[in-house]
């Protein structure tokens, strides 16, 4: 049973790329064990690419499975918000939400 008062906060800072994405999938895995509620931090990222992306939506899944509330803090950091625009993300209705916060 998930106690329902635990919550976490996941910072992401520097560069999050394909060659780091094993350690941030780590950190989101752990996170989402036990907790009622991840919150993913990413305005200090200074570079990072579609494998973080991706290790995200992984971790959105896995969350929703979990019946664990995942949400990303805003505002996110300029190279996110540029690998969002220009692989779509942004323009997806049914997920524009979960990376804008619904802005």
């Amino acid at each position: 049973m998930v106690d329902r008062s635990n919550h976490t906060t996941i910072r992401f800072s520097g560069s999050v790329t394909f060659s780091q994405v094993e350690d941030a999938y780590d950190r989101l895995r752990d996170a989402l064990f036990g907790q009622a509620s991840v919150a993913v931090d990413c305005d200090q990222l200074a570079e990072t690419d579609l494998g973080f992306v991706q290790t995200l939506i992984a971790a959105r899944v896995s969350a929703r499975r979990r019946d664990v509330a995942f949400s990303l803090k805003q505002p996110l950091a300029e190279p996110l918000l540029d690998v969002l625009r220009r692989g779509g993300f942004l323009n997806d209705p049914q997920h524009a939400d979960f990376w804008t916060g619904g802005v």
